[in-house]
């Protein structure tokens, strides 16, 4: 996991699943509290009913379709172990086909255009926000020549419930409208 990212998704509450194929572990599903409430307070719930996907990662061993199959299993025993949560959350890039979360039941929610990276000017490197105060310190905005770089995300959820499917599905809508 910290092979593919920069910080530690090690939190308390948090929940990692595996995916394992021919008994060799080439996955790994890493959920943990909301980031941000913004999409559980749409919903009506507290940040306590809901869980985030904060990280998947999937290597190309496993066979076509892996992806789905663990969110569908994840989404399946989570509910089980876990019967108080009544939705399940994450984000993904704007320009990704989030094909595997809607091949289980995911549906997007919401959209958010923040700034989520910075670019170095004089280099062109691009790093998360985190990563660059990070490295450059206090005061880096007035030291270091940079921009900030909007990537649109996507918030998906997935009810774990009927009532909560049934206001997943009414954002869903809505937000489809425009």
């Amino acid at each position: 996991m910290d092979q593919h990212h920069e910080r530690n998704a090690s939190q308390p509450g948090s929940v990692y699943l595996g995916l394992v194929w021919e008994g060799q572990l080439h996955g790994v599903l890493a959920w943990g509290s909301p980031v941000v409430n913004n999409a559980v307070h749409a919903l009506g719930l507290r940040s306590r009913d809901a869980l985030e996907l904060r990280r998947m990662i999937v290597d190309d061993t496993p066979p076509r379709n892996s992806e789905s199959r663990a969110l569908g299993v994840s989404c399946t025993l989570i509910a089980r172990q876990y019967p108080h949560l009544r939705v399940l959350l994450t984000y993904c890039g704007l320009d990704e086909a989030a094909t595997a979360y809607r091949a289980c039941g995911w549906k997007m929610v919401a959209l958010n255009r923040n700034p989520s990276a910075v670019e170095i000017t004089t280099t062109g490197e691009k790093m998360s926000i985190k990563t660059f105060h990070d490295r450059y310190g206090s005061g880096a905005e007035r030291r270091v020549s940079h921009k900030m770089v909007t990537t649109p995300t996507q918030k998906l959820a997935y009810g774990l419930t009927p009532a909560v499917k049934a206001r997943i599905d009414a954002l869903h809508t809505a937000l489809m409208r425009g």
